[in-house]
């Protein structure tokens, strides 16, 4: 199997429609040996993978733009966008021996969070990076207000027309990915106030998580701060651990730009 770390482009897509039961996506990789890969399937499954040996690197870009058009304008799927950032693993000595067991306490306490989470939605805690993710990018603050004002929707329409509460429960998954299963029954999955009220729990998880992440992140800088004289030019992992999840604005990918592209149509 191909590394996909090392892939030169990465285009990622969605197709979340409840009232025909699709909720996939669609993901094409250009590698430097010339080979798109391919990776489809339904949200939550085992991708199938499929590559296509194009012969170079810039005829592998142009059966990507192929297929990414064919599908972005014949096929429902709309674009989502991602950080492909990696981090070195969490390497604690470069903190005070003193202030490491409280780091790592908070550090577990965002875990259990995260494990409560994950239970019954497809986010998980990415401790290496500090954020909850998904298959197609982080959450932070600005997608959890996104998710509830789509929870109010489904709440204020899900006695109402079908059309109307399908688009409100589309919404929310973009947001919110649940494991939904092979069939996407917007009823089944928000149609009793019963359900609606546990997402807002897993809502309010996930803003506890990102404020503990936040401080967790700022007691990182502080304690740096003042050990450290080099603070600005040092590139250890800690430098950007949370800060997707905290301040999007400082992320040169903005991660949450894939709350605006991933469009219900």
């Amino acid at each position: 199997m191909a590394d996909k770390t090392q892939a030169l482009k990465v285009q990622k897509l969605i197709c979340v429609r409840p009232g025909t039961n699709n909720n996939k996506y669609w993901c094409g990789y250009v590698m430097p040996n010339g080979e798109l890969l391919v990776e489809y399937g339904r949200v939550g499954n085992t991708p199938r993978t499929h590559v296509y040996a194009c012969g170079s690197s810039n005829a592998a870009n142009h059966k990507l733009a192929t297929l990414v058009w064919e599908k972005t304008t014949q096929k429902g799927y709309t674009f989502a966008t991602v950080d492909t950032d990696t981090n070195p693993q969490l390497d604690w000595s470069q903190f005070p021996v003193d202030a490491v067991n409280q780091l790592q306490e908070k550090l577990s306490q965002i875990q259990a969070i995260g494990d409560k989470i994950s239970r019954d939605t497809l986010i998980k805690f990415d401790s290496l990076h500090g954020l909850f993710i998904t298959d197609l990018g982080a959450i932070n603050k600005s997608t959890i207000n996104r998710a509830t004002q789509a929870l109010n929707a489904v709440e204020r329409s899900y006695n109402q027309d079908n059309n109307s509460f399908n688009d409100a429960v589309g919404d929310y998954l973009r947001c919110i990915p649940l494991p939904v299963g092979r069939k996407l029954d917007a009823r089944a999955i928000l149609g009793t106030r019963q359900l609606i009220t546990q997402q807002r729990q897993i809502l309010s998880l996930l803003q506890n998580g990102l404020e503990a992440i936040e401080s967790l992140r700022q007691e990182m800088l502080s304690i740096q701060t003042q050990s450290s004289s080099d603070l600005l030019n040092d590139r250890s992992w800690w430098v950007r651990w949370g800060i997707d999840s905290v301040s999007p604005s400082l992320s040169t990918d903005n991660l949450d730009n894939r709350s605006y592209y991933v469009q219900f149509n």
